[in-house]
């Protein structure tokens, strides 16, 4: 019928719009909370998957616009860092190094977090 649109791709691509619109209303510090962080490596039989590193803030050498120095936390930046361990596949992170700088009112203005990710404890 002309003006009238019925297409059963609608009901296809509604589950989609769902799982889309469910991923970004959860924070990511929610998101990836079951991937564990570490200090140092436990004392346990673990696998090493792959180094992980995230940036946010400023950063003073290469500069960045005023507005991304305003996201930095380390909430965010650990949960940026959990998401990158979970998409190697890995249970859990060892944090190896973390640089934190402050601006004039306390504020993170530059954060970088490196670390391994890691399986979990096997036996």
């Amino acid at each position: 019928m002309p003006g009238s649109i019925h297409s059963g791709h609608g009901l296809l691509a509604l589950p989609l719009l769902l799982l889309l619109a469910s991923c970004s209303t959860i924070p990511a510090e929610e998101r990836f909370s079951d991937i564990a962080m570490y200090r140092n490596a436990p004392d346990c039989p673990h696998e090493v998957l792959d180094r992980v590193r995230v940036t946010d803030g400023h950063d003073p050498i290469f500069g960045q616009s005023r507005e991304w120095a305003m996201t930095a936390s380390l909430e965010h930046s650990e949960a940026n860092l959990r998401e990158e361990a979970a998409a190697l596949g890995a249970d859990a992170v060892v944090v190896t190094q973390r640089r934190l700088s402050t601006d004039d009112e306390g504020e993170y203005s530059h954060i970088e977090l490196r670390g391994l990710a890691i399986t979990e404890c096997r036996e």
